[in-house]
């Protein structure tokens, strides 16, 4: 479900100055995608195990992101 997902905007890497989209999935990192729509970094579980997910679910979280990202742009 879509309610198990968080988009937070924040700041890139301290020496550098552009905004990223974490995303998180029930409390635990997910990904990380740039302001620039060209990096999408997907980080393993906690517990090492594979992210089993709704394919639907996370094409529709990116999409949620992308927007936060033009949205805190402009």
């Amino acid at each position: 479900m879509i309610k198990d997902w968080k988009v937070i905007i924040s700041t890139g890497p301290f020496d550098k100055d552009y905004l990223v989209a974490e995303i998180s999935y029930k409390g635990e990192d997910w990904a990380e995608l740039t302001e620039f729509g060209d990096v999408l970094k997907i980080y393993s579980k906690r517990d090492k195990q594979p992210w089993k997910l709704n394919p639907e679910e996370v094409i529709q979280v990116i999409k949620m992101a992308e927007e936060a990202l033009k949205g805190r742009k402009e």
